[in-house]
């Protein structure tokens, strides 16, 4: 059992699928999934979560959970437990859902949303030692400062993920270990999140280096 478990943590960060049509298949599944649920569930945060009726039954942070595990369900399934499309097409929802509730407001409204209050800095404290992520831009279109790092980072996975395995592979675990140490640090302390965005990030690409060296030293 030991043995199993250390040969499936040595060697799973770096097993791929050889097969293009079905990398490109999960790719597609991956995307579109998380596409379209950040359109629903931003649109259902809108017009539902505003409306007072389900803020009163259930707290903020148990429906961002259950907004995250949805889709974590979801995207396990359909694309065969695909972690870096599970994780990535969290980073997307958590990016282009917050988008897709503002253009639902605007839409509603007819008055452009942006710059808005900053409730992001307040909520999230990752945000807040990042240096104000949620803080709009001084100019037109005046969008939370995040939207520009994460849109970037989204577009160039999706774009190396869909080149082919090992640059899907390459680009998620330069990616995902900073932004779990940013997902992990939204909830807590100050400076609890400043140690997580440290510790997670380093821990993560310390054992993938050192992963990465066992696998070498083995073949040779």
């Amino acid at each position: 059992m030991a043995n199993k478990l250390g040969s499936w943590l040595i060697e799973s960060p770096f097993r791929i699928e050889t097969d293009k049509k079905k990398h490109l298949k999960t790719v597609k599944i991956g995307f579109f999934i998380s596409f379209f649920y950040s359109i629903v569930w931003g649109i259902y945060e809108y017009y539902i979560m505003k409306s007072g009726i389900v803020p009163n039954m259930i707290p903020q942070i148990a429906h961002w959970a259950m907004m995250h595990l949805l889709l974590i369900v979801i995207l396990a399934f359909t694309t065969k437990f695909s972690l870096e499309q599970i994780i990535m097409g969290q980073f997307f929802m958590a990016v282009f859902e917050d988008l897709m509730y503002f253009i639902t407001l605007w839409i509603d409204t007819g008055n452009y949303p942006y710059p808005y209050y900053n409730w992001w800095d307040e909520a999230f404290a990752s945000f807040r030692v990042l240096g104000g992520l949620g803080q709009p831009i001084p100019f037109l279109p005046y969008i939370p400062i995040y939207y520009i790092p994460g849109f970037i980072i989204i577009v160039a996975f999706y774009i190396c993920s869909f080149s082919g395995a090992k640059s899907s592979r390459t680009a998620a675990w330069l990616i995902i270990p900073f932004y779990l140490g940013v997902l992990i640090g939204t909830m807590v302390g100050d400076l609890v999140a400043l140690i997580l965005l440290i510790v997670v990030p380093i821990g993560l690409y310390i054992y993938l280096g050192a992963v990465f060296f066992v696998r070498k030293k083995n073949k040779m």
